[in-house]
């Protein structure tokens, strides 16, 4: 069985419906909500879930680490507080696949609400070539059965409890953004894979929080900063990299200001 981690700041009531698909799927049988933040009183009439408050806003890395330790099932699902699952999600092909020793986690298409397939769904490594060339693949045709590949989106993503601390959960020095894709490096680098199922889908609203826009792109920035950092080190490509990201968050910036 799965135990849904559910990291929470300020949802609005898109999480409910969230919660409704989950509690409606044979192979949930733990939901845990980590409150980094919500409302007076917006948690309240939840019955069905384990809520974790308490810590404040701790971040999306450190929430999912959190919400992960009171899990009791040996499948862990990390899912975004706005994304549904289908009616018909059907866990098991990948609980299964999972089994496998290098198969180390497991996503599904993302969706957008009008059913296109959602810009992080599936991904190629965030690498200094690739932030160029573009690391989205949802223009690239939908393959017709299930693949491997490089890299998602931690709005979705599944993996053997063992296995998720195995790889240390999320690095708790990112904040909000971009630890989704040092977490598919590591499974890289161990050797491993994962593996995605162009036939289930989740939808996804997107951005339902309503934590500032700069406040946001802060911290993507910072996340990248320690990417690069992290995996790449400090050399004169990736200097050049984050100077260019540092120009763009500059402008989108003063652009958000004015508005």
């Amino acid at each position: 069985m799965i135990t849904a981690v559910i990291v929470s700041y300020n949802t609005g009531d898109v999480l409910f419906d969230t919660i409704k698909s989950l509690k409606n799927n044979k192979h949930i049988s733990q939901i845990i909500i980590v409150n980094n933040g919500n409302p007076e009183g917006f948690l309240d009439n939840i019955k069905d879930a384990e809520i974790i408050s308490g810590h404040g806003n701790i971040g999306f890395a450190k929430g999912c680490n959190l919400g992960a330790k009171h899990v009791k099932t040996d499948y862990v699902l990390i899912i975004n507080p706005d994304c549904v699952l289908s009616d018909d999600f059907d866990f098991t092909e990948m609980l299964e696949d999972l089994k496998e020793p290098h198969i180390l986690c497991a996503t599904c298409k993302i969706e957008n609400l009008d059913g296109s397939e959602q810009r992080g769904s599936r991904r190629r490594f965030l690498t200094p070539f690739n932030i160029f060339r573009g690391i989205n693949l949802n223009k690239t045709p939908l393959p017709d059965k299930k693949v491997f590949i490089e890299a998602t989106s931690g709005a979705f993503m599944l993996f053997t409890k063992e296995d998720y601390f195995r790889l240390g959960g999320f690095d708790e020095e990112y904040f909000l953004h971009v630890e989704d894709l040092d977490l598919c490096m590591k499974i890289r680098q161990i050797g491993g894979k994962l593996i995605y199922y162009p036939y289930k889908y989740v939808r996804h609203t997107c951005s339902t929080s309503d934590a500032p826009k700069i406040f946001v792109e802060r911290h993507k920035l910072n996340g990248f900063d320690y990417y690069f950092g992290k995996f790449f080190g400090k050399n004169l490509l990736t200097i050049t990299i984050l100077l260019l990201l540092k120009l763009r968050f500059t402008l989108k910036s003063l652009h958000l200001a004015k508005k």
